[in-house]
């Protein structure tokens, strides 16, 4: 009886054990698979927090730069209306690349009732200040909204990016970016020098003509609008009013910071204005590090991750 029932016994024993080392294998497999993706993850949290501290260290440059070249640079620059390049640095395997836009040059969300609306690419014609509600929050009673807010505005439309995926000067023309054309930054004022040309055009409707006309030819000859030709009217910031007041220099600069390495990339949008007044308080109003003999009114006013 033993003897008969013996083989049957070690094939249970058999595959006992097969099943014994099938799940030790699967909990083994499962370690091991648990052990790699940590270490994925913790070189994904290596990287982050490096390209963080990276551009945490290029805020005191940026606010220098704004405070001290931003007018000239963009004056100088063969597309003012454009994003010009600021900083590129190739360390090793980490690189860093800065480009900056005029806000100023752009039209404010508070403004976008007026004739400069008719310059917008016709994607971007339905944005109305009036339909976006405001963000209440109790801390920062000021605070626009994101330039998401308004995107999401147009759902009917193709999608509208916010922020260039590309800095490619050639072809952003036809692209409906929004940082290209509209601004929640800024005294409301459009830079006649650095605003793109359509825009500029329909902002000018209701100016003296033979002035329009000496502002737009010294703009596409590429040379520097004087301020005697900005026409400064009172009452012209009122929402009612169809006339926009105009500039010939800046009150906010937009920063993309780009930095990348081999399998990674990580961008922050930064945005400095020059307030008068009172400076904000909190971490976006901070220095960061930066003179404030050199700096001036020029603060950070607002700083956040991008990646798409």
């Amino acid at each position: 009886m033993i003897a008969r029932h013996a083989p049957c016994r070690r094939g249970v024993a058999l595959l006992v054990a097969l099943i014994v080392v099938m799940s030790v294998s699967t909990l083994a497999v499962g370690l091991l698979q648990r052990s790699l993706n940590g270490t994925t993850e913790s070189e994904f949290l290596l990287r982050s927090t490096r390209a963080r501290l990276l551009a945490d260290d290029l805020t005191p440059m940026l606010l220098e730069w704004a405070a001290a070249e931003t007018d000239n640079v963009f004056r100088d620059a063969d597309a003012p209306e454009s994003w010009v390049s600021v900083f590129e640095s190739n360390a090793g395997e980490v690189s860093i690349q800065v480009h900056a836009i005029d806000c100023s040059g752009r039209l404010h969300t508070d403004r976008l009732d007026t004739f400069a609306r008719l310059g917008l690419p016709s994607q971007l014609q339905r944005l109305r200040h009036a339909s976006v509600r405001a963000p209440g929050f109790k801390d920062a009673p000021n605070l626009q909204p994101l330039l998401e807010t308004y995107a999401s505005e147009l759902t009917n439309q193709q999608p509208i990016a916010i922020f260039p995926d590309l800095f490619d000067q050639a072809t952003q023309a036809d692209q409906p970016v929004l940082t290209r054309w509209i601004t929640t930054h800024g005294d409301g004022a459009l830079n006649v020098n650095t605003a793109p040309v359509p825009l500029l055009q329909a902002a000018l409707r209701g100016l003296d003509p033979s002035t329009a006309r000496e502002i737009l030819a010294l703009r596409k000859a590429g040379e520097a609008v004087p301020a005697s030709l900005i026409q400064t009217r009172s009452g012209d910031t009122n929402d009612s009013s169809k006339q926009l007041r105009l500039t010939t220099t800046s009150s906010a600069v937009g920063f993309i910071v780009t930095v990348s390495d081999r399998s990674s990339r990580h961008r922050w949008w930064i945005v400095a204005e020059r307030l008068a007044g009172s400076q904000p308080q909190g971490p976006l109003g901070a220095a960061y590090g930066a003179n404030a003999n050199t700096i001036g009114a020029w603060r950070i006013t607002e700083r956040r991750r991008i990646n798409q």
